[in-house]
């Protein structure tokens, strides 16, 4: 086993000519029979210029012959995709009340008066996500969630405010957040030594 380091001048089209050029060095170009990639956002591209290259050399193996095998952490992060796309317009709601909330100590104080009065004791801030990151989206509607009953409360105080949530919309990203708290997990002993996955068979 062998590793390269790239840095971030390498881009997605020069990436399958780096693996490619690994592959003939380590002489195994001609043993590859399987891929596994971790990037969703540019596996596919990626394999099938790797496939058509390695498919040159052995014109008798055609791009389909070689497989494409998918980690679990991978499916994981296609599932979350596609959660956060299905989400995608309660997300900004809750991302632009935070912002809002956040956009001054006075409302901040306002807010914070709101959440005592509705009974809310939760230790957590609200913050604003990274977008990049999904378990910070997932961390930051968790912490909203807590908040639920003061964002409808604060509407009712602060006419500019406007991106209040239904009820329905709440439901909605209550039960897509229960999900991605499973993700979590999940992704969390993947990522952890203490939990040893499949690849120490092989």
């Amino acid at each position: 086993m062998n590793f390269l380091t790239l840095d971030s001048s390498y881009t997605e089209d020069l990436l399958p000519e780096v693996i490619v050029k690994c592959l003939d060095e380590w002489d195994i170009d001609c043993k590859l029979f399987a891929l596994t990639l971790d990037d969703c956002s540019v596996d596919d591209d990626i394999t099938l210029r790797i496939k058509e290259r390695v498919s040159e050399k052995r014109p008798f193996l055609s791009t389909r012959q070689i497989l494409d095998v998918r980690s679990a952490a991978h499916l994981i992060i296609s599932i979350v995709q596609d959660a956060m796309d299905a989400l995608h317009e309660v997300i900004q709601k809750i991302r632009e009340s935070i912002r809002y909330i956040k956009s001054s100590q006075e409302v901040q104080g306002k807010f914070n008066e709101i959440s005592q009065r509705a009974g809310i004791n939760s230790q957590k801030a609200l913050f604003l996500d990274n977008p990049l990151h999904w378990n910070s989206t997932y961390i930051m509607l968790e912490t909203a969630l807590e908040y639920r009953s003061a964002f409808s409360l604060f509407q009712e105080h602060n006419p500019t405010y406007s991106s209040t949530l239904s009820d329905e919309e709440w439901e909605w990203a209550n039960s897509v957040t229960g999900y991605l708290k499973l993700l979590v997990e999940i992704m969390n002993i993947f990522s952890a030594d203490r939990f040893p996955t499949a690849n120490i068979f092989f």
